[in-house]
């Protein structure tokens, strides 16, 4: 049963240090400011500690991988991998956009998940409901926001809800898509947000291994999209 398990969850790819743990039934959560020099590792154990439960009692680690913060990501990848070494724990891993699109949930309709990528460019992501799970609709992108928007606009009917950072650019989507609604605040990968993508990877044995967990990277140098990955 998901419901027995511990899991212990982590982002660091915005500018938000975001750990939650889902002990039994029951989510805690710590978010702070992801500072320069801040020890992430500490801050878990300490995290741990205030919810009386060691590492070696966690079943699962599950983290998110961004796109976001470059530095962000990296950190985050070194100190899950260090964690589910010394504790011989297996990994969840996701894109942070689950964890986003997971706060606007309005069932049936889909979500999209906007942030910006600076250079002109947008990440972006499209969910829709499956049942109670949402669902990824096309992998995790890099590109002009004009051109993703014009895919879109080609789902007949669809009235869309836009997330992330979409309110940065509230006037381009309701030109092109007039039916959308823009979240009208920055949201952030918060990481109790990724318990349902997890149950469901949890359901469905998908495991990753520690040597192929890398961040979500899309950007080059340059400022060309890298290899997509399903996540």
């Amino acid at each position: 049963m998901i419901d027995k398990l511990n899991i212990l969850f982590l982002d660091t790819s915005s500018e938000i240090l975001s750990a939650a743990l889902f002990q039994q039934g029951r989510i805690m959560d710590i978010n702070l400011s992801r500072q320069a020099g801040r020890d992430v590792t500490a801050v878990i154990k300490e995290f741990l500690n205030l919810c009386r439960i060691k590492l070696n009692q966690i079943d699962y680690i599950c983290l998110g991988l961004g796109p976001g913060s470059f530095t962000g990501m990296r950190i985050g990848c070194a100190v899950a991998k260090g964690l589910a070494l010394g504790a011989d724990k297996p990994v969840i891993s996701m894109s942070s956009f689950f964890s986003i699109a997971y706060q606007s949930v309005f069932e049936g309709r889909d979500i999209v998940v906007i942030q910006d990528a600076r250079r002109g460019l947008v990440y972006f992501g499209h969910y829709a409901w499956d049942k109670k799970y949402l669902l990824k609709q096309k992998k995790i992108g890099l590109g002009q926001l004009e051109n993703f928007l014009a895919d879109l606009s080609r789902i007949s009917g669809q009235s869309l809800i836009f997330t992330g950072e979409s309110f940065k650019f509230g006037t381009i989507i309701k030109k092109i898509l007039p039916k959308a609604d823009v979240v009208p605040a920055s949201v952030y990968p918060l990481a109790k947000y990724m318990l349902k993508e997890a149950q469901r990877k949890i359901k469905n044995k998908q495991i990753t291994l520690l040597d192929k967990l890398e961040p979500l990277y899309l950007y080059k140098s340059d400022c060309q999209v890298r290899r997509r990955r399903d996540v």
